[in-house]
């Protein structure tokens, strides 16, 4: 919102999922798999990891798939030596790249794979573009190229290392870790190369999330994140070689490799490395701490009205709720406008800007918590049968912990864009909500 000049912000706001406060998340052994190598997360939890093998071997032929229960099994087999990278593209299809095969595969939503590009480098990091467009690290060549119709298109050369773990980055770029060094590269597509940061302890694969990427530093035994400006800073995990669970800084982790994102939520699943054959390997997942007791409130149709945040000026959310046999039914507006005056050679002067924004949002209450994603609407002019559309933007996450006081967390999906947080109070009366809690 920053980049569409300066705005007055009226909302019903419908934003960030999954955003709890740093300090709630914590590290846990989600499942066990034998599987080493990078990681996806499906938007519906499944979790899938390519089995790299024996480090010094690399004799892994298998992807394997987890189920948001925790439930491990071989989901692709008969891959080539060695898969590691790991991708999917906007179509709903994975791709596996295998370092000693030399094969990139594509596979088949029954998991039967099929080769669509071979002959490669040592590829391991695989990464796709706004435009799906297949990227692929070619660690023995340290070369990074597009992979269209079965060839491979250079697009450029990092400075040694290993190119190893590539992730479409934030600013229509990609952004390459080096497995020897920890030294992250960004690549724009004319093949420009700079040093972006660089992590302790040699580099596993990388994520973007949010306004951060998040980084394994494999013998440093941590995950780093590091923001936009290249600022390294440690995310989990003490520095000691080891499996324990608990809070971001008190966790361990031994030799990590593989990290994947679960974008509706923020959720980091990351693996580590076996220096053995068959011996299952711990899956970490990274989450907010379900341990912690819950908040008992439940959303009532008392709530309706305006909510502000007291500590920014003129933000806050119009929220309705409606009862569906009994369930609570949720629906926000987030107005927005350019407070400044109309251009009259492009705008109707005196009724807003064309610049004009609506967020909007709906869904069904779970406890004290509203989940659901956010849309868009742009377009349109005053008073004219101009056509409007409507677009999914983004997700939020808003929790009542009374009847005057709620959290809201938002996120939106296109990179760069804003995500964060706020504590809102109610300005309307309260003419139902506590009377309806005390029945």
């Amino acid at each position: 919102m920053a980049a569409m000049k300066r705005w007055a912000l009226y909302l019903v706001m419908v934003c960030g999922v999954g955003l709890a406060q740093e300090d709630d998340w914590v590290v846990t052994t989600f499942s066990e798999a034998r599987a080493n190598g990078d990681i996806f997360v499906a938007d519906n939890g499944d979790v899938f990891i390519n089995d790299f093998g024996i480090p010094s071997a690399g004799n892994g032929t298998t992807m394997v798939k987890i189920t948001p229960d925790g439930q491990a099994s071989v989901f692709a087999s008969g891959l080539s030596f060695a898969p590691s990278g790991i991708v999917m593209d906007a179509s709903g299809d994975l791709y596996a790249a295998t370092f000693n095969g030399g094969d990139v595969y594509r596979i088949s939503a029954n998991g039967s794979p099929t080769v669509v590009n071979s002959g490669l480098a040592g590829p391991v990091g695989l990464a796709v573009d706004d435009n799906n467009n297949l990227y692929v690290a070619e660690c023995s060549a340290n070369r990074i190229s597009r992979l269209v119709g079965g060839s491979a298109q250079t697009v450029g050369f990092i400075q040694g290392g290993c190119a190893n773990g590539l992730v479409w980055g934030h600013d229509q770029a990609l952004y390459v870790l080096a497995w020897q060094t920890g030294n992250i590269f960004r690549m724009d597509l004319s093949g420009n190369v700079s040093l972006f940061a660089t992590i302790p302890g040699g580099g596993g694969h990388l994520e973007l999330s949010g306004d951060h990427y998040y980084v394994l530093g494999r013998t440093a035994h941590k995950v780093y994140r590091v923001d936009f400006a290249g600022n390294v800073t440690t995310y989990a995990g003490t520095g000691i070689d080891g499996q324990g669970d608990g809070p971001l800084l008190e966790a361990t982790f031994s030799r990590p490799n593989g990290i994947g994102v679960h974008r509706p939520t923020g959720e980091l699943y990351v693996t580590g490395t076996s220096l053995q054959t068959f011996v299952p390997i711990p899956i970490r997942k990274i989450a907010p701490d379900t341990s912690v007791p819950s908040n008992d409130f439940l959303i009532n149709a008392g709530l309706a009205g305006s909510w502000v945040d007291p500590a920014a000026s003129a933000q806050g959310v119009v929220l309705d709720i409606i009862l569906t046999d009994g369930q609570p039914d949720a629906v926000l507006f987030w107005f927005t406008h350019n407070d400044q005056a109309a251009d009259p050679d492009t705008e109707l002067d005196g009724f807003g800007s064309r610049q004009n924004r609506w967020f909007t949002a709906s869904g069904s209450a779970n406890g004290a918590v509203l989940e659901m994603p956010i849309f868009r609407s742009s377009g349109g002019q005053f008073n004219l049968d101009v056509p409007v559309t409507t677009e999914a933007v983004g997700s939020l996450r808003l929790e009542f912990f009374s009847c005057f006081e709620a959290r809201l967390d938002y996120e939106f999906d296109a990179p760069g864009a804003p995500s964060g947080g706020m504590d809102l109070q109610r300005i309307t009366p309260d003419i139902w909500c506590e009377s309806l809690l005390a029945e």
